[in-house]
């Protein structure tokens, strides 16, 4: 049975509720609960992405962006399979899915320089991603706009998922 049409806007604004909070508090409730989840996607990622990590400078942080592109691939290869299965809608909102994770990606790139996030299992403040991309790379002078990049790109998620969501909201898979 399809979706009613009232449903689905029910589904836009109830879903897009939860997620906006994470553009203004990087420890609000939507993204501790998207971490809990995404954390183990996030630190696999190391793991696939480490077979490079013996050819230094870039196999070493692409070691360590490996969690951070990982955390965007999940989400991104989910919503790709919902909208290769016709399901154009739920593709569209799952774009929120994604925008969370840029917001992610982006508060633990913004803490680059100062260290102040607690790393999983205590590990030392040496290992923070994002300061060692930043570091091997040499990025540190565009450390800005690496923030602003993922902030942009959760805030484009976002916008697609509304926009897009209302679109196809009168359509019915």
């Amino acid at each position: 049975m399809a979706e009613s049409y009232g449903v689905r806007l029910l589904r836009i604004f109830s879903l897009t509720a939860f997620c906006v909070p994470a553009i203004f508090a990087p420890d609000g409730w939507a993204l501790t609960i998207n971490q809990a989840l995404m954390i183990w996607f996030h630190e696999a990622g190391h793991a696939v992405f480490g077979v490079f990590s013996d050819s230094p400078p870039y196999g070493t942080a692409l070691m360590f962006f490996g969690g951070s592109l990982m955390q965007l691939l999940v989400p991104t290869m989910f919503t790709g399979v919902v909208f290769a299965a016709g399901k154009r809608f739920d593709a569209a909102l799952m774009c929120l899915w994604i925008g969370l994770n840029a917001f992610a990606v982006g508060y633990y790139c913004a803490d680059a320089k100062a260290r102040a996030l607690p790393l999983i299992f205590g590990m030392d403040k040496g290992l923070h991603d994002w300061w060692n991309i930043e570091l091997f790379l040499g990025l540190g002078p565009w450390h800005g706009w690496l923030v602003a990049f993922w902030w942009a790109l959760g805030l484009a998620c976002y916008a697609v998922a509304v926009v897009g969501g209302l679109y196809v909201a009168p359509e019915s898979d």
